[in-house]
């Protein structure tokens, strides 16, 4: 569930943080801020929160029930080299943690109670926590990240970084009195998984078919003799440059000849749904193709289509 980024620290941060443990002592907590990672400052100590399953599951009850004016500190390479607000702000996601009622089918959109680790950060905007940030006045080299409000009763992410190196850090406020099942059913969201792909949507929502943010490239055709029968074989890639799963509109062929006479079809494809930033190839024949009609355009056939 976290990923543990290296312990190597830079330089320049190294020496700092020697020159203020030297101030402050050498308690573990204070020597932790030495590596990189995501940590909560508890009064004087900096207690660590990022690090691998077996780790989490021994040291979740110090995090399981933080007070609601919770304050955090970031020590990681993607925050150094004098980024500004704005590129900070990309950087660092902190979020309540949804609940996974269901997993679906990206291909059929058939749905099924999820099996697993149900607690997940689905980064759905719904869910962001508002925050303030800036250098930490006791830890230099270090960003203090602290929410704008104090946070309600519940489970909370903390991210930083994006994709597969991002860090990931998870911790409770009052976790142990919440209604677990009431709390599930406020943060409810359905997985969409396509291989090492995952999104999510809100429970009981279904994601809209439309052209919009969605794009077709790539087309390439081929003659092929199938049984006797001279056939076209249509293939391509669509893109999804939106950040939601999208149900995919059907897809309309054209063939073109150099005389301007058309040849079209309807078809679709064995995917129901694209998720955020997954390409996906495609391909359709077409019988008894009319001749000279190599020109071939591809759209989808929604009336929203672009």
């Amino acid at each position: 569930m976290w990923k543990q980024r290296s312990t190597q620290t830079p330089p320049a941060l190294a020496v700092a943080l020697t020159l203020l443990l030297t101030a402050c002592g050498s308690s573990p907590d204070r020597q932790a801020a030495a590596q990189y990672g995501i940590y909560i400052i508890d009064g004087s100590d900096l207690v660590r929160m990022d690090g691998d399953p077996e780790w989490e599951r021994q040291t979740w009850d110090r995090r399981a029930s933080l007070e609601p004016d919770v304050k955090l500190a970031i020590n990681d390479p993607l925050l150094s080299g004098g980024r500004n607000l704005s590129e900070l702000r990309e950087l660092i996601l902190l979020e309540r943690v949804a609940h996974v009622r269901n997993a679906v089918d990206v291909r059929t959109g058939a749905r099924a109670e999820a099996s697993g680790n149900r607690w997940m950060a689905s980064h759905l905007q719904r869910f962001a926590v508002p925050i303030t940030f800036g250098p930490d006045p006791d830890y230099p080299g270090l960003i203090r990240v602290r929410p704008r409000e104090p946070l309600p009763p519940g489970l909370y992410s903390i991210m930083v970084g994006g994709g597969r190196a991002a860090t990931l850090a998870r911790f409770g406020v009052s976790w142990e009195a919440v209604n677990k099942q009431a709390y599930a059913d406020r943060h409810c969201v359905d997985r969409y998984d396509a291989g090492p792909n995952t999104a999510f949507f809100g429970c009981g929502e279904e994601p809209i078919a439309s052209a919009a943010g969605l794009s077709i490239g790539g087309l390439t055709t081929e003659q092929r003799d199938v049984a006797g029968i001279p056939t076209l074989v249509v293939a391509g890639r669509i893109a999804n440059g939106t950040d939601v799963p999208r149900r995919i509109p059907p897809l309309r062929a054209k063939l073109v000849s150099g005389t301007g006479v058309e040849q079209s079809w309807n078809f679709q494809i064995n995917r129901a749904y694209i998720l955020p930033g997954e390409t996906i190839d495609f391909s359709s024949t077409v019988q008894y193709p009319m001749e000279n009609s190599e020109n071939v355009v591809v759209s989808f056939s929604s009336p929203s289509a672009s």
